[in-house]
């Protein structure tokens, strides 16, 4: 039985009374100065589950319309509006009513005392909430977040001290997502060492964790080839042996010799190029036993040593970076562009000049964008069943999703060449200068493009993630004001550095109406405004290149050294 003392302790205050009010006697303060509340959906749902803490209300004048007018709780009451809760816990305030001070003194106090959990705290007690019988649906519903946000907060909580420690020396604060990404490598202090310096120079969590996971699957990949290689028989070198030849050139040169047959010579072996660790060239160390006999030697002639060691290591870094890139890429594409509930702008004004000028990625992948894993993957809630109901600016985003799907099928999927897309001096199934195009528009629909993306983007050749290739770096190679070329400048490798395409974000804006169809030679667009159907115009005399637009033959040189 409680004392008098604790009685009197428990005891509510005389001016706060605890009630159940209904939403319609309640109603946001005349004198709030919050401007922004920032009603998301799964700060809706969260409150429709479950209100953690009552709202702090106190009467309102007889006139007011409402018994009760909120202190603390705005953004409560208008979610609760919104998910249609009939009523509200409140702990009402009488004293409040005859203090207006305290009524603007409390917004600030009540907002100062209040401190956000760091995601990794946030991480850690829904982790051991799951560890104390709650489900993953019940978590979702109780904080309103994702089933992708629940599964990755779950994960960072799963994370080592080894992991929590990566995750400080970043210098960032990582959200659930990026805390999940580590977890990939949670024990393996080399990987999380070099994870964490590339973050801390600049590098995306995703970008630098798909650069190191790519480097492990190739390690591991060449490891158990060697091994294959070995159980068969064949002698794997560093390089290709004084006075060998390799497998291909003596089936040019040799008369009769068969490649097919080669394994069972004596001298039958393999090396690695050091830029592909994935493919195994088969030499002969004995070539004068198939009649031939190499007119120099063929290790000064082939060997991976006479070339430059620097470009070699460009090549190498520039396609682990190409495959990072493309990962981090998708997941904008997908998440962040196409979950839009509108296309960005110049997108009608893109589709209509990617349709009317065919780049060679869409002339081969358009027909059977459709129907690829990768539309998908992009796609996500898009679909053709919208078409009838969709407004104009979805619509936009239909449009864009078969070329966005030829062009990525492109530059990241289409054999193995696609790994060769940054690079001049070699075939891919995307060109640099139409890999420029695509990357250009994402840009400026608001991407932050990675180092080597940047660098096809604005036609400069790619030397490492360390260089500013952002446009403004760039020297255009025509004066203004000449015709003549203007000396090209080398870049941090030795190459000529190929020129700035003049990458203008408003080059399809009108500069009287500020319309980006107009300038483009188009109407606006029908459901915009009031303006009559769309119709084609003729484009202006003195209209620049759109923003993607980069001149094949002029933006882009070869790294020249760089071997295949």
């Amino acid at each position: 039985m409680a004392t008098s003392e604790e009685t009197t302790i428990l005891a509510a205050p005389e001016h706060q009374t605890l009630a159940e009010i209904p939403l319609a006697q309640l109603d946001l303060s005349p004198i709030n100065k919050r401007k922004e509340y920032k009603i998301t959906a799964g700060f809706r749902r969260s409150v429709k589950e479950k209100l953690k803490h009552p709202l702090i209300v106190y009467p309102a004048p007889p006139d007011a319309g409402v018994a009760y007018w909120v202190h603390d709780g705005n953004r409560r009451l208008l979610a609760a509006r919104e998910e249609n809760r009939p009523t509200l816990t409140c702990v009402i305030d009488r004293k409040l009513a005859e203090d207006p001070a305290e009524q603007y003194i409390g917004q600030v106090t009540t907002a100062e005392q209040r401190e956000d959990l760091t995601p990794q705290e946030k991480a850690d007690a829904l982790f051991e909430a799951m560890k104390a019988g709650a489900s993953k649906s019940g978590i979702r519903r109780s904080t309103g977040f994702s089933s992708e946000t629940v599964n990755a907060a779950l994960k960072a909580g799963a994370l080592t001290a080894q992991g929590r420690q990566a995750a400080q020396a970043t210098q960032y604060d990582l959200d659930f997502e990026e805390l999940a990404l580590l977890a990939e490598f949670d024990g393996d202090q080399a990987a999380m060492d070099q994870i964490t310096n590339m973050i801390n120079h600049g590098r995306k969590v995703k970008y630098a964790v798909e650069y190191v996971k790519t480097e492990r699957q190739e390690a591991a990949a060449h490891t158990a080839l060697v091994a294959e290689l070995a159980q068969a028989g064949v002698p794997v070198t560093d390089d290709l042996p004084e006075g060998a030849e390799r497998v291909d050139t003596l089936s040019r040169l040799a008369e009769g010799f068969d490649p097919e047959t080669h394994n069972t010579c004596p001298g039958h072996g393999a090396f690695f190029w050091s830029y592909n660790k994935q493919r195994p060239v088969f030499y002969c160390a004995t070539p004068q036993a198939h009649g031939y006999t190499p007119a120099e030697s063929s290790a000064t002639r082939s060997s991976p040593k006479t070339a430059d060691p620097e470009a070699r290591k460009i090549v190498i870094t520039g396609n682990k970076a190409w495959k990072a890139a493309a990962a981090v890429r998708h997941d904008w594409l997908a998440q962040r562009l196409f979950a839009r509930s509108t296309a960005p702008r110049h997108t009608l004004a893109f589709v209509t000049q990617m349709l009317m000028t065919m780049p060679e990625p869409l002339r081969d992948r358009l027909g059977g964008a459709a129907n690829s894993q990768l539309h998908a993957k992009l796609a996500g809630r898009l679909s053709v069943e919208a078409i009838p109901t969709a407004r104009a600016g979805k619509l936009h985003l239909l449009g864009l999703l078969p070329i966005a799907v030829a062009f990525e099928h492109q530059m990241t999927a289409a054999g193995q060449e696609w790994k060769s897309t940054w690079r001049t001096d070699k075939w891919s199934p995307c060109s640099p200068a139409d890999a420029a195009i695509w990357l250009r528009y994402l840009i400026e629909a608001g991407y932050e493009a990675c180092p080597i993306e940047l660098a096809v983007a604005h036609g400069l050749p790619y030397v490492g993630d360390d260089v500013d290739y952002s446009a403004s770096s760039a020297e255009p190679v025509m004066a203004d004001d000449s015709e003549e070329p203007a000396a090209r400048e080398t870049d941090l490798a030795g190459e000529e550095a190929a020129p700035d395409a003049g990458y203008n974000p408003d080059a399809f804006v009108d500069p009287e109406t500020d319309d980006v169809l107009a300038a483009a030679g188009l109407a606006a667009d029908a459901d915009a405004d009031d303006s009559p159907p769309p119709q084609i115009a003729d484009a202006p005399e003195d209209q620049d290149d759109p923003p993607w637009q980069v001149d094949d033959e002029e933006q882009f040189d070869d790294l020249g050294q760089v071997s295949a």
